[in-house]
């Protein structure tokens, strides 16, 4: 009996010893990320020449809400919209997006070329929302390269193929190319400025109000525009300081699916959505389409309420755009809100919106101390 008892205390100490390395990580102090059910991923760019810091600012925001639950990154187009927000709320949006090209309201003949008059003042906008710890996304309508005109000239020449934009040597990819190359200069001042960006080529293109829209390209044929745009910016222009987001709109008839026209896991970082309706994010059709045909991280690119909301905008309670989101795309890691009478600054309760505990704020950016194993 003796025997018997020594023998299973030997065991039972053996036992101990040689899991003692994973009972005291099972209850060490530092290992709550380690075991957290939402456990850190590590995302690869699609860019695989991206900077480090590219790597920790897209696994950071990613990781924000996996890890810390009920967080997302709040995003303002317009600097002046975000000054505004911070004046009534002492808080800045997290993140700016801003344009380097832009039509006139109205359209006037040479926008194609007066569309670039914005960039220089953009570019400092950047700089400064950047240094003061801000994340940056470029909005990036592209003007019409068959007529030379802006991105809602839905026309070209009678004696042009759609498919020309493809073809080098013809005028439409002539002339794309020479706005690219513009373009291009613009984001090297930003690479060569350290600055990380989200960029959105061809956006909204599930509408027919641009000319690279559905009405022009099937999902075939967008997806190889998208993918040409990826491949010169990354190839031939060497630029690696950005997070490629496709950011298709919401239809309201919820007639196709969104993902028919995705570039592909290849080519995109993040995958967004532009959505316009009263009630806020009232067709979720294309939120659950994305989210059964992608595991990319999802934000809300572009939000804004449709005509026909209440009398006025500034009778919009802002509250509800984040009431929206955490019901209907709680998923979700950042949103954008559109400028002007969309802005949370010009309508009620903006600072309520920003006290929200899921809110985060520019001063609770910090992707420069986060921990990210693929990000070297």
């Amino acid at each position: 009996m003796k025997t018997k008892k020594l023998t299973l205390t030997r065991l039972f100490l053996f036992t101990i010893v040689c899991h003692a390395p994973l009972l005291f990580n099972f209850i060490g102090p530092d290992n709550d990320i380690k075991n957290d059910k939402k456990k850190k991923e590590c995302l690869e760019p699609a860019d695989k020449m991206a900077k480090p810091e590219v790597k920790k600012v897209y696994n950071w925001a990613y990781n924000i809400n996996r890890n810390q639950s009920d967080r997302i990154i709040s995003g303002q187009y317009s600097y002046a919209s975000c000054e505004a927000i911070a004046t009534q709320t002492g808080k800045w949006p997290a993140l700016l997006e801003v344009n380097f090209w832009q039509r006139s309201w109205p359209a006037r003949t040479d926008d194609w070329t007066t569309g670039w008059e914005r960039a220089a003042a953009a570019k400092q906008h950047c700089l400064d929302y950047w240094e003061k710890g801000g994340l940056i996304s470029i909005h990036m309508p592209v003007p019409n390269p068959f007529n030379r005109t802006n991105q809602h000239d839905t026309s070209k020449p009678e004696n042009e193929n759609w498919d020309d934009i493809f073809v080098p040597g013809t005028n439409a990819y002539n002339n794309l190319i020479e706005w690219v190359d513009i373009l291009a200069s613009h984001l090297q001042w930003l690479q060569d400025k350290g600055i990380v960006a989200f960029i959105r080529p061809f956006h909204e293109n599930t509408g027919r109000w641009f000319w690279y829209g559905i009405q022009s390209y099937n999902g075939e044929k967008f997806a190889k525009l998208y993918q040409w745009f990826f491949n010169y910016l990354t190839q031939e222009k060497q630029l690696h300081n950005l997070l490629y987001v496709y950011s298709p709109n919401v239809v309201p008839d919820g007639g196709i699916n969104v993902m028919d026209w995705y570039p592909g896991d290849k080519y995109v970082d993040i995958i967004g959505i532009d959505s316009y309706s009263n009630p806020i994010l009232r067709d979720v059709k294309a939120i659950n389409d994305i989210k059964k045909a992608s595991v990319k991280p999802f934000g809300i690119s572009e939000l804004g309420w449709r005509d026909g909301g209440p009398p006025e905008y500034n009778e919009i309670d802002s509250r509800e755009y984040l009431n929206a989101i955490k019901e209907k795309a709680p998923h979700a890691f950042y949103f954008t809100i559109w400028s002007g009478r969309f802005a949370p600054g010009s309508q009620k309760y903006t600072k309520e919106l920003y006290d929200d505990p899921w809110i985060v704020a520019r001063d609770e950016v910090n992707w420069r101390e986060y921990n990210c194993g693929c990000c070297e």
